[in-house]
């Protein structure tokens, strides 16, 4: 301060003084020596005078309600003589201080110019640090060196060199070619750090950088210098990234991520990349903000919290370009509680200490990267007050995110669309075809069949899926429309449908319900199901659901079980009374071991095609089903003719029949002649027909139409001299006709009226 007093011409009224030598023991003698030194600028009124005080803080400290009196009467003097009633016009007090928010603010206005010397930015502690000698330091550890240096003060980065430089002197001594390297001058740097009392946190930089080099987990960081930035950045430890606002074409706020490294999973360990970013902003202060600031300061009550908070905050915001970091989870702290109740546990999450948050997140707002701020001089500069919150907890991260309005990633845009609409949009459960909310969702709610169904009249217990159950017994019901004489009939139709699961008759209504109780949907994640049309069914998810159901191992154990019992049943209990005089006749009865054996019973049959009687369920519309099975008649005492050709195939093997096999060609003329047979009334007794009077009616019954080259027509009794039977070669004298097919012991057509097509 004399030296400049000296360059600027003025007087100094005295040599420079620290506060401390303004005090005195007795009351009132600190206030007559100020009073004093100010007096004598009036002995040279022609002359600019000057005082100067360092470390004022300590003379002119903030008044509040503990203030002393002899403090008090201190501060009253000097703000008397500067632009008070006793101001000395030619007087002009230079004061220094480091704690310039311990001021009062009654003398901090009074004080005409303020000029403030920070810490040296990144830039200014790189040209520093280059005055180091080459043969003492490798050239390229500078920008590193300028890392491991943030927060150092000027006199701490020239002592940092100095350091350097001597180590590597006294080292040169007994090697010659010994030069300082990155691990030995951390070393150094972390001492420095020690003795000026530079800590981020608990502990200095240079020492965390020295441990993550001593681990072999060396960090890329991505650098901030491609995009214009909105000054702040949330790190989020629980998902391992850090999202960074930038400002788009238009002013749009947009966010960018960076991921984390593995071993990133402290505030501690983010410290190198923290700095990286300091570095590429060329920032000159980076400030620490956590518990264990706090606990250094003593800041144990509320009040010395929100001083100490107020504090560090202040010195970020004297600088032109600064960066301070949040660790919000031990600033403000998470209240986790758990509760039982008939719905299910639930947990619920609150802030702590929501005055310290409410503070955090004023702060936050205000972080900013302004473009180019001209100076008194007529430089341009950039003005970047970067605000940094590193958070663990997923519930704050979220609460703090919207609280300070942070621009959301495009997952998160994802994410909170999807919540509305899980909230807001009707879906249409596959299982139970309602309709429901996902947030409603709850187990109970979808009452459901998860079992297939199968048709309880067929001899196979064919299997079905509820859409084609559902597609029959609307045919059926229109069938019951369109012919009321035979309303009966397809009642009884609609009530052979049972469930495998529950065993109850399939209905069809919205009364249907389920055996089963559970939650909407199936097998589909809950964005696919919010993503389409939630009022219409996709039709592949209805099919993977009825193959579900029909994939059920326990229910198709169960089948089999029943069709066992069902086969059972049949050999033991069906009396050939039950039977169709045709299988009467042939003493055949349906599952009977010689016609049906057990291992037909698990093989799809043929299609078949169907004949008049019994083709009405069949004509449903069933195409594209991949199993064919043969068509079924209305009741066991009126079996179709397809019935009687697919149970009678295994009597055509050798072994069953004795003397000889019908051909086809054999069939069908016995098919045609039992046809005719049906207008034939009078013919009781006609042995072979032979002279056959009275054949009123028999219309096409000569020789039996179409009996031409019917070659092998054995078995066909008293066809001799039947008028019409044009080359009916080997008719003759075919006696013994056993076997043929149904058709055993029929001699003639003695009493036959109206069997048609039961062969």
């Amino acid at each position: 301060m004399s030296k400049l007093s000296t360059k600027l011409g003025i007087a100094m009224v005295g040599p420079p003084l620290a506060a401390g030598e303004l005090n005195r023991p007795l009351v009132g003698e600190s206030e007559r020596v100020i009073i004093a030194l100010a007096s004598r600028c009036h002995r040279v009124p022609y002359a600019m005078c000057c005082l100067s005080i360092d470390e004022i803080d300590s003379l002119a400290p903030k008044r509040d309600e503990d203030s002393s009196e002899g403090k008090v009467d201190k501060i009253s003097v000097l703000l008397s003589l500067i632009d008070g009633i006793k101001d000395v016009p030619n007087l002009m007090i230079f004061c220094a201080t480091n704690r310039l928010h311990m001021m009062d603010e009654a003398f901090l206005r009074r004080m005409s110019g303020k000029f403030f010397v920070g810490r040296p930015s990144s830039q200014a502690r790189t040209k520093i640090l280059a005055q180091i000698p080459e043969w003492a330091l490798e050239p390229d550890l500078i920008d590193r060196l300028a890392i491991a240096s943030t927060n150092f003060s000027g006199a701490a980065c020239k002592a940092f060199t100095r350091a350097i430089t001597v180590r590597c002197m006294a080292a040169q001594r007994t090697q010659p070619n010994f030069h300082v390297n990155y691990k030995e001058a951390l070393k150094i740097a972390d001492r420095t750090a020690q003795q000026y009392q530079i800590f981020l946190g608990s502990e200095t930089l240079p020492r965390l950088l020295l441990r993550n080099l001593m681990s072999g987990s060396r960090i890329r960081v991505n650098h901030l210098s491609r995009h214009m930035y909105a000054g702040r950045i949330i790190v989020d430890l629980h998902d391992g990234s850090a999202r960074i606002e930038i400002i788009e074409t238009g002013d749009r706020i947009a966010v960018i991520e960076h991921k984390l490294f593995p071993n990133e999973t402290s505030v501690q360990s983010l410290l190198e990349r923290l700095t990286v970013y300091g570095k590429d902003r060329n920032v000159q202060l980076l400030q620490l903000i956590d518990l264990n600031l706090l606990a250094s300061q003593g800041a144990y009550d509320e009040k010395k919290v929100f001083e100490t908070l107020k504090e560090r905050y202040d010195e970020c915001v004297a600088y032109t370009r600064s960066m301070i970091i949040y660790d919000l989870d031990s600033l403000v702290g998470v209240n986790k509680s758990e509760s039982d109740s008939s719905m299910g546990r639930s947990m619920s999450s609150s802030v702590v200490n929501q005055s310290v948050y409410t503070y955090v997140r004023a702060r936050f707002r205000e972080a900013v990267v302004e473009q180019q701020q001209e100076t008194d001089d007529g430089t341009q500069q950039m003005v970047e007050k970067w605000a940094v919150a590193v958070i663990r907890e997923p519930f704050l991260l979220r609460q703090f995110s919207s609280d300070v309005q942070f621009a959301r990633t495009r997952q998160e845009e994802e994410e909170l669309e999807l919540e509305r609409r899980k909230a807001e949009d009707l879906l249409k459960c596959v299982k139970c075809k309602d309709l429901y909310i996902e947030n409603e969702n709850k187990m109970g709610n979808c009452a459901h069949h998860d079992g297939f169904i199968y048709d309880n009249s067929a001899p196979d217990l064919a299997i079905y899926t509820q859409s084609e159950v559902a597609y029959m017994l609307t045919k059926l019901e229109c069938d019951a429309i369109n012919y009321p004489d035979r309303r009966e009939e397809f009642e009884r139709q609609k009530n052979k449908f049972k469930w495998i699961c529950c065993d109850t008759t399939v209905t069809t209504g919205s009364g249907a319900g389920g055996c089963k109780k559970g939650k909407h949907g199936f097998g589909e994640p809950v964005g696919d199901r919010q993503r389409r049309d939630g009022h219409r069914l996709d039709q592949t998810m209805i099919k993977r659901w009825e193959e579900e159901c029909r994939r059920n191992q326990e229910y198709n154990e169960k089948w089999l079980l029943l069709l066992e019992n069902r086969g059972d049943l049949w050999r033991n209990h069906i009396l050939p009374s039950h039977c169709s005089s045709g299988f009467s006749r042939a003493g055949i009865f349906p599952y009977d071991s010689r016609a049906v054996f057990k291992e037909k019973l698990f093989e799809p049959p043929a299609l078949s095609s169907s004949d008049a009687p019994s083709n009405f369920i069949d004509d449903i519309g069933l195409s594209n089903r991949s199993v064919l099975r043969p068509t079924r008649s209305l009741s066991c005492t009126a079996l179709s003719t397809d019935a009687l050709a697919a149970t009678t195939n295994p009597l055509q093997q050798p072994n069953l029949i004795s003397s000889f096999a019908m051909t086809d060609d054999a069939l069908t003329t016995t098919n045609d002649a039992l046809t005719t047979a049906d207008d034939i009334s009078s013919t009781k007794g006609a042995k072979g027909a032979k002279g056959a009077k009275g054949a009123k009616g028999a219309k096409g019954a000569k020789g039996g139409k179409g009996a031409k080259g019917a070659k092998g027509a054995k078995g066909a009794k008293g066809a001799k001299g039947a008028k019409g039977a044009k080359g009916a070669k080997g008719a003759k004298g075919a006696k013994g006709a056993k076997g043929a097919k149904g058709a055993k012991g029929v001699k003639g057509a003695k009493g036959i009226k109206g069997v048609k097509a039961h062969i």
